[in-house]
């Protein structure tokens, strides 16, 4: 049985968890929601003590990322944030979960863009929450969305399962042990119909994700991208070879603070894996300010674009924030 005692420097209790954010205490919040209260100089202890607290299985994975990373990087990748005080320090996207924005929101926790020094209110995010889960119901009315639906009932009643079953996040990994393997238009039609399902119940901390042939997908996802972006603001389209990214702006109730709802696709060309003419299609969504939105772009620019043509990217709507020179400029 292992030894946790090296992995945890204060007993099990010394960071209990707690169901509410005490005032004006530091701590890890996790994507439940859940606070595990500690003192300004325990950020590292705190953090290696959850990584400590994990099921078994999780142990090998635990100690490997250990010895390559700081413990509060680990757990922030695993979507867990730092509450310092009253405020809750962002250098970037935005991206909590509906549970921890309660959370901060009921602690009066106000979050602070680290860039241009601003505080801005939980709420903001909350109604942009809202917003995207409430537009999912028209992705659901969208024809290609049916078609998935079908896919996937088709493909159960096939292998003689109940097709009328929920079509409910996980229920694609509870088939897969049960079957070894799986007719692409099921497998497909569960990986998107379940990211759709978990992009309503937490948009900024989920994906919408679609695989299949450019042939039959580009249309579906072009129309669950349009329905996101129903009144944007602008946008910026930057196309390479095997990458084709689509960027819309969407304003809030903060003048400082922006919905970013970003495309991304990937073309197979059978050289690199897959097969020739499948894409990978992912559509995700994040608040953030000006200047990070066009270090986005410019990061995608100077990473997938490195020809650094003119013509692969195209600026839709008002030009406040992108502009062809500011995302070109420095990609050389």
């Amino acid at each position: 049985m292992e030894d946790k005692s090296e992995l945890s420097p204060k007993p099990k209790d010394a960071f209990e968890r707690k169901e509410k954010i005490e005032p004006g205490q530091d701590g890890w919040l996790t994507p439940e929601g859940n606070f595990y209260p500690c003192e300004p100089d325990e950020h590292d202890d705190s953090a290696k003590f959850l990584l400590s607290d994990q099921s078994p299985e999780d142990i090998d994975e635990r100690e490997w990322l250990l010895e390559h990373f700081p413990p509060r990087e680990i757990v922030k990748r695993r979507g867990y944030v730092l509450v310092r005080g009253k405020i809750l320090p962002s250098n970037d996207f935005i991206k909590l979960t509906p549970s921890q924005l309660d959370r901060l929101n009921e602690a009066g926790v106000q979050i602070l863009d680290s860039i241009n020094n601003n505080e801005f209110s939980p709420k903001i995010a909350i109604k942009s929450i809202k917003l995207l889960s409430d537009r999912v119901d028209k992705i659901k009315d969208l024809k290609g969305y049916k078609e998935k639906v079908k896919d996937v009932r088709e493909g159960l009643e096939e292998r003689g399962e109940n097709s009328d079953i929920e079509l409910r996040p996980g229920l694609k990994q509870e088939l897969s042990r049960k079957f070894a393997t799986m007719a692409f238009s099921l497998a497909f039609g569960l990986t998107a119909v379940e990211s759709i399902e978990r992009f309503k119940e937490s948009p900024l901390s989920k994906n919408i994700l679609v695989d299949g042939h450019i042939m039959q997908e580009e249309e579906f996802v072009n129309n669950i991208f349009g329905v996101l972006t129903e009144n944007y603001k602008e946008g910026v389209s930057i196309n390479t070879r095997r990458w084709r990214f689509r960027l819309r702006v969407l304003e809030t109730d903060d003048d400082n603070i922006y919905l970013l709802v970003e495309k991304e696709a990937y073309h197979h060309d059978g050289l690199t894996g897959g097969m020739t003419g499948d894409e990978n299609y992912t559509v995700s969504a994040g608040l953030a300010n000006k200047e990070q939105i066009l270090e986005r772009a410019k990061k995608i620019a100077k990473e997938y674009n490195r020809d650094n043509v003119e013509k692969d990217v195209v600026l839709e709507g008002e030009n406040e924030i992108f502009s062809k020179e500011k995302i070109l400029g420095e990609t050389e």
